[in-house]
């Protein structure tokens, strides 16, 4: 008697790869979608504030102010005596002059105002501070 055997091997896809690749395009988008997060500034402890609320950090400069007096501008050290030829610099021609300026918690009162004053001095005068939601 002769027995009909089916040797055909029906190929189906293997799922594992399928499910890497896919997972590392997620992984890729996620990254890139963090590394788009404006931020131009340094990363620094904020002072925090019952008012606080989130603001879209749409403005064109962000210069924040470390502890010891150290001023950036985006993520350059500026001394103080040149910030305000490189603001006036900086905003030549736009129209949009806004600033978030960014002190860091333990800075003092004084320090900020004299950056404040600065700022100022460039002819910008739309500057908001940029602070931490308190924490309850």
């Amino acid at each position: 008697m002769k027995v009909k055997r089916d040797f055909s091997i029906k190929n189906k896809p293997d799922m594992l790869p399928l499910i890497d690749v896919v997972f590392l395009l997620l992984v890729f988008f996620i990254y890139a979608m963090l590394s788009m997060s404006y931020h131009n500034g340094i990363r620094l402890e904020l002072p925090e504030s019952a008012q606080a609320s989130h603001m879209e950090e749409t403005a064109e400069l962000i210069i924040s102010v470390e502890a010891d007096g150290r001023v950036y501008m985006g993520k350059e050290v500026v001394a103080l005596t040149e910030l305000q030829a490189r603001v006036t610099r900086y905003f030549e021609g736009k129209t949009k002059k806004q600033v978030i300026l960014s002190g860091h918690k333990d800075l003092s009162y004084q320090n900020l105002f004299k950056v404040m004053d600065t700022i100022r001095g460039a002819g910008i005068t739309d500057i908001a501070l940029q602070a931490e939601v308190a924490r309850t």
